[in-house]
């Protein structure tokens, strides 16, 4: 495998993490994390507890994760096939990018693992976060535009004063 063709597969990876969440779901990266929404429908990031565990890192203030949300576990075939490259390859550019950050996060280095289009993942000494990018809220706000939220989403984001915001 090329260099130029890891770097296509994880660019992919971030893209399909995007365009899952546009499309109102979740997405599982197992033994990572999950990308999803939390109870007051906002994009969120919610780190694993076994890489939590096994890294001695905490997440602080991710929330709670909304139970209203399907989630589904990254498609390594999808990945594949958009890509053009075996599952195999796809399956082993996800996995050693995210065992090589962890490496390096055993290591009490700061970390920084960009998810574009999505966002950026950070671990600085013990503390995870992850930034969502400003192309990637208003992509959503752009998606959200015209669209009826379900009853509890709207009445959450009203009470917040999110809603004309959103469809503006």
């Amino acid at each position: 495998m090329s260099l130029e063709d890891f770097f296509v597969v994880w660019r992919a990876c971030g893209h399909s993490l995007s365009d899952t969440l546009l499309r109102g779901r979740g997405c599982k990266i197992a033994n990572f994390a999950l990308f999803g929404y939390n109870t007051r429908n906002e994009p969120s990031f919610f780190l694993d507890q076994v890489f939590e565990q096994t890294n001695r890192v905490k997440q602080g203030g991710k929330g709670n994760m909304s139970n209203t949300v399907s989630n589904s576990k990254l498609s390594l075939a999808a990945l594949s096939q958009e890509v053009n490259l075996p599952s195999r390859l796809c399956q082993h550019v996800v996995e050693s990018t995210l065992s090589t950050a962890a490496d390096f996060i055993k290591q009490q280095c700061t970390v920084a693992l960009s998810f574009q289009p999505l966002g950026i993942f950070t671990c600085n000494a013990d503390n995870v976060a992850f930034r969502f990018s400003a192309e990637f809220k208003e992509k959503l706000s752009n998606a959200l535009k015209g669209v009826k939220l379900p009853a509890r989403a709207a009445k959450d984001l009203s009470a917040r004063g999110q809603v004309q915001s959103l469809r503006e």
